[in-house]
């Protein structure tokens, strides 16, 4: 447990860089998508985390399942700041290639927003 609340402060820090913003004013909120281990759990997901530090969110893993918690935590994927793993275990990047996708997605899906607006105005 101590291990990972350094890894937390720590992404709590490095978030505050990036964001250019002082960790004595940052409201930070970490929310525990999925604690579970690498075997599947009936009532655990894979690990996952969503660290907000003040207005930008940040994953901490993915692991398998977490792209439909965060659907169901209403994130979308213009939501995230950016992204920190752990390390490169299945269970910590096992969804990495749907986050992928679902950018992909939404990009391609403004661009066919547009497109048709253009072709129909």
């Amino acid at each position: 447990m101590k291990l990972l609340l350094k890894q937390l402060t720590l992404f709590a820090f490095i978030a505050a860089c990036v964001t250019n913003t002082s960790l004595v004013y940052a409201a930070t909120e970490l929310t525990i998508i999925g604690s579970g281990a690498c075997l599947p759990m009936p009532h655990r997901r894979h690990p996952g985390n969503l660290l907000r530090v003040n207005d930008q969110r940040f994953l901490v893993d993915s692991g398998p399942g977490t792209i439909h918690s965060l659907a169901m935590l209403g994130v979308q994927p213009d939501q995230l700041s950016g992204a920190f793993y752990t390390h490169f275990h299945h269970d910590h990047v096992g969804d990495l290639a749907n986050i992928i996708g679902w950018f992909q997605a939404v990009i391609w899906h403004d661009h066919f927003i547009r497109l048709n607006k253009e072709i129909h105005d």
